[in-house]
């Protein structure tokens, strides 16, 4: 804000005329409408974007599912010792960590 007796384009000064004052609310209306223009396109680029990550992300996903599935009926068995070994140590490590707080 600029100094007390003094005025700026931005601010016009306490005893402006209303010319100048309908100036000053008309720039102030333009900023605000590219302001909201910038914010809008900046949604619809978020929006973009998080669209196709989320696409990217679900189609990594299906690919995974599908290549667990043709691992786990082409090795059954080691798969099955595998996941059941993986339970056992999560089982003793959520154990002890209860033990050690009691």
């Amino acid at each position: 804000m600029p100094l007390e007796g003094t005025s700026s384009p931005a601010y016009p000064a306490p005893g402006a005329t209303p010319g100048r004052m309908e100036a000053f609310e008309h720039r102030a209306q333009e900023w605000m409408s590219g302001a909201a223009h910038q914010a809008e396109h900046a949604w619809d680029t978020a929006r973009h974007q998080a669209g196709i990550w989320g696409r990217r992300a679900a189609h990594q996903a299906g690919e995974l599912a599908d290549q667990s599935t043709a691992f786990l009926r082409r090795y059954p068995i080691p798969s099955l010792l595998a996941l059941f070994g993986l339970g056992c140590m999560l089982g003793f490590a959520l154990r002890r960590g209860t033990e050690r707080r009691s």
